[in-house]
């Protein structure tokens, strides 16, 4: 490899800030770029909520009735950003989480101009939520 792939690939590496190590693996292993790993830890979020939701009964996880499946604009995204601090409030778990949506929220103010695309926008997000949502199944827990 030379020095410039090498510079490259520095430039492309996330920073992700102590965050769990099988969450950081698997971003690393994805190769995802800061504004894919910001929309994939707001996905994150989202199956965090929407576990503690299931755990209390909303069997239909309606935070994920924020979502739109055909794709979210920039603003759906900002707005989708708001809701999912509020909802991490409400259901008590901002504690356990705040450390994530710190770093998501800090990828995402530096990259909002990447978020082009709502259909990518929209996949990102639900990688992040298929991830948090296999998590929980194969632990046998919907708390954390």
């Amino acid at each position: 490899i030379g020095v410039m792939d090498m510079v490259q690939e520095a430039e492309q590496r996330v920073n992700i800030y102590g965050l769990d190590e099988d969450l950081s693996s698997f971003i690393t292993r994805q190769g995802y770029k800061e504004w894919h790993t910001a929309l994939f830890l707001l996905g994150v979020l989202v199956g965090r909520i929407g576990a503690q939701q299931y755990k209390k009964g909303d069997s239909k996880k309606s935070i994920l009735e924020k979502i739109n499946f055909d794709g979210m604009s920039q603003e759906s995204i900002k707005r989708l950003a708001n809701n999912v601090l509020a909802a991490l409030k409400s259901y008590r778990i901002l504690e356990y989480n705040e450390k994530y949506y710190a770093v998501m929220k800090q990828l995402l103010d530096r990259n909002l101009d990447m978020l082009e695309n709502p259909l990518d926008n929209t996949f990102y997000i639900l990688s992040g939520y298929a991830y948090a949502t296999l998590k929980t199944i194969t632990r046998g827990e919907a708390s954390e």
